[in-house]
């Protein structure tokens, strides 16, 4: 593990300075768990992880998918500058590819907020289902093994 005393928004300034970008006014923020935003391409402009909402909605994961949306981003960027293809389809690609997951678990989240609306419920709930049900309903979609 890395330590440093140095903070992290001098560190992100220092090194975009060294590649030649200006940091500007640089933001933090909670993770995005609404789901994906609605258009991920705009003009030059490709939203990955985090920025594209490329987060797991039900747990707040999202370190694989942002990983797979950025390789799709950087092989639809080089298919761009190499041969002219349009950049649109990289959303097209993303979609595809983590779409349907980054969907479901922003629904499966809507749900859970819906019905366990405070901590006592959801911790209440938990209790219930004990460590066996709940791995029963994250692995298998349901308290029945099928």
């Amino acid at each position: 593990m890395q330590h440093s005393s140095t903070l992290l928004r001098t560190l992100l300034e220092s090194f975009l300075a060294r590649n030649g970008f200006a940091a500007g006014n640089v933001q933090a923020c909670f993770v995005p768990v609404s789901g994906p935003i609605r258009e991920t391409v705009r003009e030059n402009v490709l939203a990955v992880g985090d920025a594209a909402g490329h987060v797991v909605a039900s747990n707040g994961g999202g370190i694989a998918i942002a990983m797979i949306c950025g390789r799709i981003a950087g092989l639809v960027a080089a298919d761009h500058l190499l041969q002219g293809k349009p950049l649109a389809a990289y959303e097209r690609v993303w979609r595809s590819a983590v779409g349907r997951e980054l969907e479901t678990a922003a629904r499966t989240k809507r749900m859970a907020d819906y019905f366990f609306k405070s901590d006592f419920l959801l911790e209440h709930a938990m209790g219930m289902l004990g460590a066996g049900g709940i791995e029963r309903v994250i692995v298998y979609g349901g308290m029945r093994r099928s």
